[in-house]
C-alpha cells in the first residue's frame, strides 16, 4: 500500500497538483490586488456582483458603484457574458454538426457493415460534447441562471437538431440580459 503512493507517477501527480493550486492562489491574489489598486474590471473576476463591490465606492451597505467604476464593472460583466456566449455558440454548432454527421451518416454506414465513420466521429463528438457542457456551464454561471437551466443544453448535445433550437433560445435570452445590463448602467451612472 505504501509503495503505491511513493511511485514516481504518484509523486509527479502530487507535485503537479500543488503547482496548479499554488498558481491559482497566486493568480487570485494578483487579481485582488489589481482590483484594490483601482482596476474596476478586476472586481468582476474576484467576486460575483452583489456579494462584494469596490470598497472605495462603498459608502454604506447595499449601495452600488456609480460613474466610471460602475461602467468598468458592468462593462467587464457584459464582456464576460458576451465571450461566454460566443464560446457556447461555437461549441453548439460543432457538437450539433458532429451529432448530425454521426446519426445521419455514421449510423447508416455502421448498419451497412462499415463502422469507420462512427469510429472516427464518435470519439470526436464525445470530446466536443464535454467541452460544450463546460461552455454551457460557464455561460449559465456568468448569466447567474439556476442549474436546472442546463437541462436544455445537456439534451441539445444528445438529440439531433435540438442543439440548434436551444442555441437560438439561449442566445436571445443572453442578448436580452446584456441589453438589460446596458440599460441598467445608463440609469445608475
Amino acid at each position: 500500500m505504501r509503495s503505491r503512493w511513493l511511485t514516481a507517477g504518484a509523486i509527479k501527480l502530487h507535485v503537479a497538483a500543488l503547482l496548479v493550486a499554488g498558481a491559482c492562489l497566486a493568480l487570485g491574489w494578483w487579481q485582488l490586488h489589481r482590483a484594490l489598486g483601482g482596476n474596476g474590471r478586476s472586481w468582476a473576476y474576484t467576486a460575483p456582483p452583489g456579494t462584494q463591490s469596490d470598497p472605495r465606492t462603498q459608502k454604506r451597505p447595499g449601495t452600488r458603484p456609480t460613474g466610471r467604476v460602475a461602467r468598468e464593472v458592468v462593462g467587464g460583466l457584459m464582456a464576460g457574458l458576451q465571450g461566454a456566449l460566443v464560446r457556447y455558440r461555437v461549441m453548439t454548432y460543432a457538437v450539433g454538426i458532429g451529432l448530425l454527421v454521426l446519426v445521419l451518416v455514421g449510423i447508416p454506414f455502421q448498419v451497412a457493415g462499415r463502422p469507420h465513420i462512427v469510429q472516427v466521429v464518435g470519439p470526436i463528438h464525445g470530446f466536443l460534447y464535454i467541452v460544450y457542457l463546460v461552455s454551457a456551464a460557464d455561460l449559465t454561471r456568468r448569466a447567474r441562471w439556476p442549474i436546472p437551466q442546463l437541462a436544455g443544453p445537456i439534451l441539445g448535445g444528445l438529440v439531433p437538431f435540438l442543439a440548434f433550437v436551444v442555441e437560438r433560445r439561449v442566445t436571445k435570452r443572453v442578448q436580452r440580459q446584456i441589453a438589460g445590463l446596458a440599460s441598467g448602467l445608463d440609469r445608475h451612472t
